[in-house]
């Protein structure tokens, strides 16, 4: 291929053409292609001689030939169940902006969108004829569903009957040269209320009633909750991932899935019904059926892995070119698998409190140097209180999380009764009366960034010495 087919990472050859692909931490960007029109007979013929099953007929004909598009949106008590507990976003919000993303990419002079949601029962938001060609009208309407989420059971095949029964009617805007095409989108399994007058058993039966009825069934799966055997079945034929049905890690891979959706939707106007598509080990690729020129694009840009997840990384994430990585703050280190992050224990270095005086107390992301009592209680106070600044900003905070930093205040509040004791029969015993203490020397906070409440260290076993042990059983033994 001459000058690497204009790609600018990696150039993959096909049967009659090829395409182009980035490495990875990047992606496409997709450019408007027109393709050259061709007569309807020869993209049939093209079609036949290629013998392609997977082809994607449903993106081409959504853009193209009129399609009339609904969605089903699993509105069910789950979706906002499993939001995150620091709310730094709502699963609902997402699957809206998804639909209206996705809509966003039609033509409406040829393509009609109408929508239901079901939780307890199936409930209607608009037909196919409410907006006709008014995008910004229908946009809105979609944004506005942000504000009427549902909650409750997941009945799908209410949500698959009322789609199958009542959207697809002439009546309410289904046109008879139009394609009808469905895209159901869920969280979960299938799982009515008692009530209602359909079980869980009916959810394939009435998919395959409406494909049998010339309806095309795009699933989206999202999460790890979806019977993978439930979304696939109430999908088109031939049923194949990335292509008549989708698997979603979460709700924020969801912007993600409407490239993967539909890829080809940069083709706008006349000459897309000359495309096809075919899923490839890199995703959807598609080519002009008149000349098999490649239409995804050329050019990559990076993928900001920081955006999704905070990069899995426990502390901070920073994006580079092509790539990311994890950091943890002062007084932390990265683990092993270079994304969580562990304590840096200080008091390895043992001139570290040199300065200062005294034994050094290890605690997560910092230290202490303490040599006297008062000193010892005065950084047991300091720990307590940002044990129980840990408890308060994990985001799990749960009675038992309470209980285990409570515990561990007590705990470590006998040790520290007991060293007094033992420094006072010390002191008593040596006859000192010198009663100054030097200020606690702090290098570093008990950290609560961590997001999770984890034990501090006993200060007892970080200044208590063996040798200072065994002169007080003798000096006791003398007393006596």
């Amino acid at each position: 291929m001459t000058n690497n087919g204009g790609c600018s990472h990696l150039c993959t050859d096909t049967y009659d053409s090829y395409y182009c692909h980035c490495r990875t931490g990047y992606e496409v960007v997709n450019e408007a292609y027109s393709c050259p029109s061709t007569e309807k007979k020869r993209k049939k013929r093209h079609l036949e001689e290629q013998a392609e099953e997977v082809l994607s007929r449903v993106r081409r004909e959504t853009l193209s030939c009129g399609a009339d598009v609904v969605f089903v949106l699993d509105s069910s008590g789950s979706i906002r169940d499993n939001n995150p507990a620091d709310g730094s976003y709502d699963n609902w919000v997402l699957t809206i902006d998804f639909v209206h993303d996705l809509v966003d990419r039609f033509d409406l002079s040829k393509v009609r969108v109408g929508l239901l949601m079901f939780s307890n029962d199936a409930q209607l938001q608009f037909h196919l004829n409410a907006y006709g060609s008014d995008k910004n009208a229908l946009l809105n309407r979609i944004l506005d569903l942000k504000n009427q989420y549902l909650g409750g059971w997941t009945n799908t095949p209410d949500g698959i009957r009322m789609m199958d029964y009542d959207c697809f009617q002439s009546g309410n805007g289904d046109r008879s040269d139009a394609d009808n095409i469905a895209v159901i989108i869920t969280d979960g399994v299938s799982n009515p209320p008692d009530n209602s007058p359909y079980t869980a058993s009916d959810t394939l039966p009435f998919a395959q009633d409406a494909k049998d009825r010339g309806i095309e069934i795009i699933s989206v799966g999202v999460t790890q909750n979806v019977n993978i055997d439930e979304v696939k079945g109430m999908s088109s034929a031939p049923q194949e991932l990335n292509l008549n049905y989708y698997l979603v890690r979460d709700f924020t891979d969801l912007a993600d899935a409407v490239n993967r959706i539909d890829v080809c939707s940069v083709i706008d106007g006349g000459g897309s019904e000359d495309i096809f598509c075919r899923n490839t080990c890199d995703g959807t690729m598609c080519w002009c059926i008149s000349n098999t020129l490649p239409i995804n694009g050329t050019t990559c840009r990076d993928v900001n892995e920081c955006n999704t997840n905070n990069g899995d990384c426990e502390d901070g994430c920073v994006n580079t070119d092509g790539s990311f990585y994890c950091y943890c703050r002062s007084g932390l280190r990265l683990g092993l698998n270079n994304m969580e992050c562990e304590d840096v224990n200080e008091c390895d270095d043992t001139s570290i409190c040199n300065a200062h005086g005294g034994e050094c107390v290890n605690t997560f992301g910092g230290y202490y140097c303490v040599s006297t009592v008062n000193e010892a209680v005065h950084a047991s106070a300091l720990a307590g209180q940002e044990a129980a600044t840990v408890s308060a900003s994990t985001n799990v905070a749960t009675t038992t999380g309470i209980i285990i930093a409570v515990t561990l205040s007590a705990v470590n509040l006998v040790i520290l009764a007991f060293v007094t004791f033992r420094w006072a029969r010390r002191r008593q015993q040596s006859r000192h009366d010198d009663t100054a203490t030097r200020e606690t020397h702090r290098t570093g906070p008990f950290r609560a960034e961590a997001g999770t409440v984890r034990s501090f260290n006993s200060l007892a076993a970080k200044f208590g010495s063996p040798d200072a042990y065994n002169e007080d059983i003798a000096r006791s033994t003398s007393l006596t």
